[in-house]
């Protein structure tokens, strides 16, 4: 009888604890910056530099529940192990307090268990230093900034639509808010970096007054060379749309 009672102890005790979860892996994020671009290096230190870190796209994008917060030390280096699992793929947000300076740069935010080395990273074993490239005048692009002006045309006048604002959001999508003979437009792009991809116009592209359009011709439209840029002296947006328009935008 004792012995049953024994093997049946044993039983219990094994099985028990091979029901008891794992605990995680302690993850670590080791990062360093390659360096504070030229002709910055009089205006900016390494310990300039914010790190939020984030578990997922819809706290990284809505900047809440961080799990991390810090700065770089004085080498451009930080380590990160804080609540932190290994092999979890993180969002990390690096950035100096105006936004001139950041790792913002466009990439696909829903890679499945996978890392772009810049925005996504994932936790190793603090063995590995991930190097950070900075963006020169990115991050400052996100917000709403008002329509300014012409920057210039690349054909003769033609009705054009009232331009209001520009939106850049964090995930990359962009729109330009217009208005033309009592219609309201919405233009979507995406940003990709200096160059910006077209996607689409609501509520639709029909009656806009693009250049040389007419009953037979959609008109001059540019689903190619479109580009955007950020002027530091002028505080400007350099906006060349998908209308063939240089546009300017300020806040």
């Amino acid at each position: 009888m004792k012995k049953l009672l024994l093997i049946l102890l044993t039983i219990c005790l094994v099985g028990c604890s091979s029901n008891e979860p794992l605990t995680p892996l302690k993850g670590f994020l080791k990062l360093e910056i390659d360096k504070i671009p030229s002709e910055y290096e009089n205006n900016y230190n390494f310990t300039d530099l914010n790190i939020d870190v984030y578990l997922n796209k819809q706290d990284y994008l809505d900047e809440v529940n961080k799990i991390y917060s810090g700065n770089f030390n004085s080498e451009g280096k930080i380590t990160i192990s804080e609540n932190l699992e290994y092999t979890q793929v993180y969002f990390v947000d690096i950035y100096t307090n105006d936004n001139h300076l950041s790792n913002w740069t466009y990439t696909d935010l829903n890679l499945k268990n996978g890392s772009d080395g810049n925005i996504l990273i994932t936790a190793g074993n603090g063995d590995y230093s991930g190097t950070i490239l900075l963006q020169k005048e990115s991050r400052i692009l996100i917000g709403e900034w008002n329509f300014t002006g012409y920057d210039g045309h690349n054909h003769a006048d033609h009705d054009r639509t009232e331009k209001t604002k520009l939106i850049i959001n964090k995930d990359f999508s962009m729109s330009t808010s217009e208005n033309y003979k009592t219609i309201n437009y919405t233009v979507k792009y995406e940003y990709q970096g200096n160059s910006v991809k077209y996607i689409s116009t609501t509520p639709s592209d029909d009656q806009y007054p693009y250049s040389g359009a007419s009953a037979s011709s959609g008109g001059l439209k540019n689903p190619n060379g479109l580009s955007i840029g950020y002027d530091p002296e002028l505080k400007f947006i350099h906006f060349h749309d998908y209308a063939d328009e240089f546009l300017l935008f300020s806040k």
